[in-house]
């Protein structure tokens, strides 16, 4: 049912009909008029301020301006209401204005009359341009994600840091962190290194034999050495950074020292066989959740030299018990 105007309304709506500016006026709201039977067109003026002519609107350009990604699926929709398969579409899609430029439009397009032979003889369509609005929703999305995944990221490390901090015992730590390091990192398996004279050794291992870690110290070694964590990949990597071990095969390595007071405590190596495993966020986690562990190993290594201190005589250093 339409709307039924008054007579004072109509007179109203006559007024601003008789004094002209009713076409600029849709034109200015993004309105547009066109009849397909006979390519007449009225743009509107977003179609000009994108660096188009009527001329361009009449040859249907626009088809050709439609982003790759957007171009299959919007043709499809309008081919429908061409067809007669629907009077009526709406969407949103991106275009190239003259300058190169992809903009958001967000588009309804209507059918009110047809030929004989079912062109649209006159279309009525909207268009409003929503560039800034999209990217003002997806920067507040990025925002959004960045501050849920800091909470999330803080949480995590609150949590693991608490509970491998409550073991005293210095296996029983380094087991603790490296279950704990599961809910930080996404690892297949791991290896401890701790330092040795002027190399490393591995004193502890989960989902990988300790024998394969035999002649694997060049890489935490290195990552010891310039006190920094050091990721490689499976892919184009040679040398002391080849990923495989002698009987375990990963696509990735991290090695992550754990530093307190500048000295190297020990050296975390989590192998995967993703080779995208370690890369941005994870990285950046892993190093915020070292600190944690690091105090919580230092912590064990502490309980237990005062232990051996307690079990041993101060003035002759034999046993007490």
């Amino acid at each position: 049912m339409g709307l039924k105007l008054k007579k004072t309304d109509r007179e109203l709506f006559a007024r601003l009909y008789d004094s002209g500016k009713l076409p600029a006026i849709l034109r200015g709201l993004g309105v547009f008029l066109k009849d397909y039977s006979s390519g007449a067109c009225i743009p509107n003026t977003l179609w000009t301020d994108l660096g188009y002519s009527a001329d361009d609107l009449r040859a249907d350009r626009w088809r050709e301006l439609l982003h790759p990604e957007d171009r299959d699926r919007v043709l499809e929709e309008w081919d429908r209401v061409y067809s007669g398969g629907a009077d009526a579409w709406s969407g949103e899609y991106r275009i190239r204005n003259s300058a190169g430029l992809w903009r958001v439009i967000k588009h309804r397009t209507l059918v009110l009359e047809r030929d004989e032979q079912g062109v649209p003889s006159l279309t009525v369509g909207v268009d409003q341009e929503i560039s800034e609005l999209r990217n003002e929703l997806e920067d507040e999305r990025a925002a959004r994600y960045r501050a849920e995944s800091q909470l999330a990221d803080a949480e995590l490390l609150r949590t693991a840091g608490t509970l491998a901090s409550s073991n005293l015992d210095a296996v029983e730590a380094i087991d603790s962190v490296l279950a704990q390091a599961r809910s930080i990192l996404s690892f297949d398996a791991a290896l401890v290194w701790t330092p040795k004279n002027d190399s490393l050794v591995c004193v502890r291992s989960s989902g990988i034999d300790p024998l394969a870690s035999m002649g694997q110290e060049a890489l935490p070694l290195r990552a010891a050495n310039e006190r920094r964590p050091i990721a490689v990949t499976g892919v184009a990597v040679t040398g002391d950074d080849a990923v495989g071990y002698s009987s375990y095969k990963a696509r990735a390595r991290l090695c992550l020292p754990l530093i307190l007071r500048n000295r190297v405590l020990a050296v975390l190596e989590f192998l995967s066989r993703d080779a995208h495993a370690f890369e941005g966020q994870s990285v950046r986690r892993a190093l915020s959740f070292s600190d944690s562990a690091a105090i919580a190993l230092a912590n064990s290594l502490r309980f237990t030299a005062s232990e051996q201190l307690a079990g041993t005589d101060w003035l002759t250093g034999l046993g007490t018990r």
